[in-house]
């Protein structure tokens, strides 16, 4: 299998992802054992963290892989995550979220990738 030779932006820009991915997952599972059970209103924010950080760590394979289309999936769940964790009121974790797919975007944008075609 050959090397595919990655700028270190992609490299940083998809471990911060990854980290963000698995940091949603554990948030995910963990809000969904100990606060769903009591309150049926928010039984669904757990599983919606969980599904995010799975696309999250998606998105790190494609990275790894330089395809454009990892970029977009970046960008979206970092928007997708900040904005379910200030819909439900997780102001501090919607923060940090933020700020890790901020730092991931903003060294990805003068990367090229494979497929670009825009």
């Amino acid at each position: 299998m050959d090397r595919i030779e990655r700028p270190s932006e992609v490299e940083s820009a998809t471990i911060l992802v990854l980290f963000g991915g698995l940091l949603h997952i554990l948030f995910g599972v963990n809000f969904h054992m100990r606060v769903a059970p009591l309150d049926p209103l928010f039984s669904v924010f757990g599983p919606i963290m969980i599904v995010l950080g799975v696309l999250s760590i998606g998105a790190c394979i494609g990275l790894s892989q330089m395809n454009s289309w990892a970029r977009k999936l970046v960008t979206g769940v970092g928007l997708a995550i900040s904005g379910a964790h200030i819909l439900f009121g997780y102001y501090l974790m919607a923060a940090v979220s933020a700020i890790i797919y901020w730092l991931a975007i903003s060294q990805l944008k003068n990367v090229a990738f494979n497929d670009d075609s825009d």
